[in-house]
């Protein structure tokens, strides 16, 4: 007897079918779309006797994991891409089935180009597909979805683990919020003539060298004032505090840039180990098998974005986002990466985030129909300190 998820799988291929065999999954990481494509692949091998299939990923990491999946299912006739790699040879690659893995991020000029490629039948599969450049509408006329499998049905029916958010305030050192103010300050100034970034990015084409100034002017202080809250400083030793909590946990830290994922790899020690693009392939294969081998003293990833789509380690519990965007897209990415089922697991979430700052905003954005705990780094210690 075939277990609730995979009963829901099949169910969702039905709705598949019924589409024409085209369009999007929308489901919440956890679901199971890698091993749904297994079972689509299979049954079209069976209902419609495909010979082949392009696989197109986002990166070089998932190409492995899909590589990995289609071994262990004996799937032969599969050949997985880099959207970067099929997007440049589009026209020379054909197939019978096209799967597009993290759908939403074929959405620019140069990377829909794989939608292109000659194909019967289209699957392609996302967390969530909206943007918040509002491009998702191309994709959508493309490939609409299909069936959607959200966060609350996948706990509901006890497919993902149970998970809480903490939401953290971190106090930007003083000198710091000087900066900041005054870079908001000027922002503000600019926002009364500019309406938007759709607006400024209109001036900056406009041929008009006082308005193209006024924008590129907006974009400075917008860009110095982000840079403020990411890169406030007091925030590594709070992901400290909070890693002190647990002794045995295993977990991912997402942080701003390269360089402060870098800092965090210092700041904790043997413990964690700095994992981003600067790395080569080898080096973070690496990483992740000292990672995922419980032998070694290796519990904790500090990345930028590089694993927000498609890391797979389902004893990854406890995750920190020192400084996010307004993305809800980002959020349920990261979000997924620590909710994969596993026995006797809580996700735990903290997001820090510098009071009286933008970065308020963005976690309101990002978190908007969320269940959220707002604590102080003493209050979690109280409840977590081992």
């Amino acid at each position: 007897m075939i277990d609730s998820r995979t009963k829901r799988q099949y169910d969702a291929l039905d709705k598949w079918e019924a589409s024409g065999y085209k369009g999007t999954l929308e489901a919440t990481t956890g679901f199971g779309k890698t091993y749904m494509s297994m079972l689509a692949i299979q049954g079209m091998i069976w209902k419609q006797n495909i010979t082949s299939v392009t696989i197109i990923v986002p990166t070089i990491d998932l190409k492995t994991q899909w590589e990995e999946e289609l071994a262990k299912n004996n799937i032969d006739i599969a050949q997985v891409f880099v959207v970067n790699t099929a997007s440049k040879y589009w026209d020379v690659i054909g197939c019978d089935l096209l799967i597009i893995d993290e759908y939403h991020t074929v959405a620019s000029r140069h990377f829909r180009k794989v939608l292109d490629i000659n194909h019967k039948y289209l699957l392609t599969l996302t967390a969530t597909v909206t943007r918040t450049d509002g491009l998702h509408t191309y994709l959508l006329e493309r490939a609409p979805i299909f069936d959607t499998i959200g966060l609350q049905e996948c706990l509901d029916n006890e497919w993902i683990s149970e998970f809480v958010i903490y939401n953290i305030p971190v106090e930007m050192p003083k000198i710091d919020m000087m900066v900041y103010k005054e870079h908001d300050k000027k922002f503000r100034q600019l926002a009364t003539n500019i309406s938007g970034i759709n607006e400024a990015n209109y001036f900056l084409n406009s041929g008009n060298k006082k308005k193209a100034g006024q924008a590129a002017r907006y974009y400075k202080y917008l860009r110095l004032r982000k840079d403020v809250c990411k890169n406030n400083s007091n925030k590594h030793a709070i992901v400290e505090r909070i890693v002190d909590c647990f002794s045995d946990v295993y977990g991912i830290i997402f942080n701003p840039s390269i360089d402060f994922a870098k800092q965090v790899e210092v700041d904790l020690g043997d413990k964690c180990l700095a994992y981003h693009s600067k790395i080569s392939k080898k080096k973070r294969e690496q990483i992740i098998t000292k990672f995922k081998d419980e032998s070694t003293s290796v519990r904790l990833l500090s990345t930028v974005s590089t694993l927000d789509a498609g890391f797979n380690h389902p004893k990854s519990s406890l995750g920190i986002i020192t400084s996010g965007n307004s993305s809800q897209l980002t959020n349920i990415q990261r979000t997924g990466r620590l909710v994969r089922k596993h026995p006797n697991k809580q996700g735990i979430i903290v997001n820090l985030y510098s009071p009286d700052t933008q970065e308020v905003a963005w976690l309101e954005s990002r978190l908007k129909g969320v269940k959220v705990v707002n604590i102080t780094i003493e209050e979690f210690e109280a409840l977590y300190k081992q």
